[in-house]
């Protein structure tokens, strides 16, 4: 017993879906990764440029009202600035290629003695930079995976349009096949014998 379809229609169709199928998975796996790639370099960028912001404002932050401005920065870049006097080490170090990237990124942004750590329980990735001669640890929320939406949901129904064109496809050159080829030709070769 074999497998494979017996018919030319029956194979026609199998290797349709068969090659739009490893087309759609092949796009879908390529999209996501070029998106979490290019999200990364984004958000990483996007957070050296606040780290930055937010170092030039803790240089200025020392003084009587040294809580009311962390306090402040906090509220207005939605962080957790803890210095580090208060809490020389926090979290755990961020190990894994993800957090590798970003923290030389974040080292060639903001200086070799930013140091990139993970709190799980607190939901916060933290970044050690150094204002005025002081240590701080800024701590951001850890970004969520992408959501349901943001998952290419497009694809199902235009692959499901280009297999249903290409079944029809198949049918219509199985119609067609070797049968009719040879009915075809065998009309020719019989007008051609026929005297006039």
């Amino acid at each position: 017993m074999s497998l494979l379809p017996r018919s030319l229609f029956g194979r026609l169709a199998l290797l349709l879906v068969t090659v739009v199928l490893l087309a759609v998975l092949t796009s879908i796996v390529m999209f996501r990764q070029d998106r979490t790639v290019l999200l990364a370099r984004q958000f990483s960028e996007t957070k050296i440029v606040q780290l930055q912001a937010l170092r030039a404002a803790l240089e200025t932050a020392d003084g009587p009202q040294r809580r009311e401005n962390l306090a402040r920065l906090n509220r207005e870049y939605g962080v957790r600035i803890v210095p580090e006097a208060d809490r020389p080490t926090i979290g755990a170090p961020a190990l894994g290629p993800r957090f590798n990237a970003l923290a030389e990124r974040l080292r060639e942004g903001l200086g070799p003695d930013t140091e990139v750590r993970i709190a799980p329980r607190l939901s916060l990735w933290l970044v050690r930079v150094n204002a005025g001669g002081k240590g701080y640890w800024i701590g951001y929320p850890i970004p969520l995976e992408p959501r349901a939406e943001d998952v290419p949901s497009r694809a199902l129904p235009w692959t499901l349009s280009v297999l249903a064109l290409l079944l029809i496809a198949a049918f219509v050159c199985a119609g067609r096949g070797p049968g009719a080829a040879a009915q075809t030709h065998g009309d020719v070769a019989s007008r051609r014998q026929s005297p006039r």
